[in-house]
């Protein structure tokens, strides 16, 4: 099984719609798991947020491209969530910055 594969059956059994880039490490280095994203995102599997933060994708009604599967209402607090809790690496300043 590939790291893609791996990577996009953790994204299928989640629960919530968000998924926070820096959680996916355990599966291989930076370059694969990126690539692995890359190929999630152009099979419309995930829709990109913002840096290092994903959201599963569905199929839109009209045009057929892909939403989140959640209104941002909901994904936002769960992104904020994983910011607060560490989840993300960036948003925290160096001390002495």
């Amino acid at each position: 099984m590939t790291i893609a594969d791996r990577i996009q059956r953790s994204v299928a059994n989640r629960q919530d719609g968000v998924i926070v880039c820096s959680e996916l490490k355990a599966f291989g280095s930076r370059t694969q798991v990126g690539r692995a994203l890359r190929g999630l995102l152009a099979r419309d599997a995930l829709v990109r947020l913002g840096v290092g933060v994903c959201a599963k994708a569905e199929p839109g009604v009209r045009t057929r491209k892909p939403i989140p599967i959640r209104p941002a209402e909901v994904l936002a607090p769960q992104a904020l969530t994983g910011l607060d809790s560490g989840r993300i690496g960036g948003g925290r300043l160096p001390a002495g910055g």
